[in-house]
């Protein structure tokens, strides 16, 4: 029992000091000379696998903002006594909410009629779709002002908080009604900007945020 990285463990398992776990898993003794070309060999190897894993990791942050900019570009301005009106109405936000149904609203929010969210199964590798429904999406934005990572909120006006309930086919574990997509490392949910700000208000999520903003 306990925690630790693998020397803790083959110190714990078979009863070794530090030193003698690091020998053990390197297969060498630490008064061993290092040997230069193998020490350049190991080092351009790791430098490689670095580059592969970075190379990886790039291209899938690429299709996730390629992602995250399909779904902004589905969403459209919320509509009168749409979706996302009615949501932030159950939500306590009345206020922003007459000023979306009067037109007047100028909030980063859009508004998807029909999105459907799948989950992959794993045990046969393929997409199945667990709830469509209406969405309220806003754009993360980077310092460049670019907007390359979108925040979804699945919308279930029935439900007693406006969010809809969906569960994990794979081990039957209820989901967020709320997922980030995209790139959101710096990034920022900027919900409304006024022309000469003088100070900002900042949230942990976007009715929370609405909220003092409503206030």
């Amino acid at each position: 029992q306990g925690g630790g990285d693998v020397i803790s463990l083959v110190m714990h398992t078979e009863d070794v000091d530090f030193k003698t776990a690091l020998e053990r898993i390197t297969g060498r003794k630490a008064a061993d000379p290092v040997d230069p070309e193998e020490q350049a060999r190991r080092a351009k190897e790791w430098a490689e696998k670095k580059r592969r894993q970075e190379a990886v990791a790039e291209r899938q942050r690429q299709k996730a903002q390629q992602r995250a900019r399909k779904i902004l570009n589905m969403a459209h301005s919320p509509m009168p006594n749409g979706p996302v009106s009615q949501y932030l109405r159950i939500r306590g936000l009345g206020k922003l909410a007459d000023a979306i149904d009067a037109g007047r609203s100028k909030l980063r929010i859009g508004e998807i009629d029909a999105f459907e969210r799948r989950i992959l199964i794993n045990s046969s590798q393929s997409w199945e779709t667990i709830w469509t429904g209406p969405a309220m999406v806003a754009p993360i934005f980077q310092p460049n002002n670019k907007a390359l990572g979108v925040h979804i909120t699945f919308i279930d006006l029935d439900a007693p908080k406006g969010k809809a309930a969906m569960i994990d086919p794979n081990d039957g574990q209820p989901l967020k009604a709320k997922i980030m997509m995209g790139s959101q490392k710096q990034g920022a949910i900027r919900l409304y900007t006024p022309r000469a700000p003088k100070g900002m208000v900042t949230g942990e999520g976007i009715e929370t945020t609405l909220t003092a903003m409503q206030e």
